[in-house]
């Protein structure tokens, strides 16, 4: 039956301490996986020190003040082979185990990037990443997730991520309006490195 891969996978959900994560993806359309939650302090500094290598090797060595960045936000795009800690993150259970939760448990990874973000004033607009255009509605079951790996602490003077919650249950893409409204609005994520946002 359909139902037997979900109901096992909110049993592993519960024991890796999961359920209130899983309840804010309902209720907020993402959610804030701790440090502890999501692996060792080893794993957290192997994934550091890979990204860091990643674009080193790509862009040249990083400058100490940012500024090698500044008004950037830079995707490194396909950087799962660039080293094996990749691969772990991608299966790491608390992160994988809420994106099934969200797609089912025969999702398919689309996407694995890093992301720069520089000093300066250069945001990211309000928007959905639900890159279905075809329909001005969206179904109530989500296709697609996501899940950002935090390499350094996320803060409101640092240039977190942010969302405004509950609009997943809108169903539909933001307006102009909101893209305006919420710009100075959303709830902005403020988390320490090591941390997982899923949505």
């Amino acid at each position: 039956p359909l139902c037997l891969p979900q109901s096992k996978l909110y049993r592993e959900l519960a024991q890796l301490d999961l359920l209130a994560n899983l309840a804010e993806l309902d209720m907020f359309g993402f959610t804030i996986v701790p440090p502890e939650k999501v692996g060792p302090p080893e794993l957290h500094a192997r994934v550091k020190q890979a990204v860091v290598g990643v674009v080193e090797r790509r862009f040249g060595p990083l400058r100490a003040d940012g500024l090698s960045w500044q008004d950037r936000n830079q995707i490194i795009r396909m950087i799962l082979w660039d080293d094996r800690v990749f691969e772990e993150l991608v299966l790491n259970p608390a992160g994988l185990g809420l994106v099934q939760s969200l797609v089912g448990t025969d999702c398919i990874l689309s996407l694995f990037d890093g992301w720069v973000k520089g000093p300066g004033e250069e945001r990211t607009a309000l928007h959905q990443d639900n890159w279905d255009y075809s329909r001005p509605a969206k179904p109530p079951e989500p296709n697609s997730a996501n899940f950002n790996y935090l390499v350094t602490d996320y803060t409101a003077d640092d240039g977190a991520i942010t969302f405004v919650p509950g609009s997943h249950k809108l169903r539909r893409a933001p307006t102009p309006a909101d893209v305006k409204y919420w710009a100075d609005n959303a709830e902005v994520v403020e988390a320490p490195a090591g941390s997982m946002v899923v949505w």
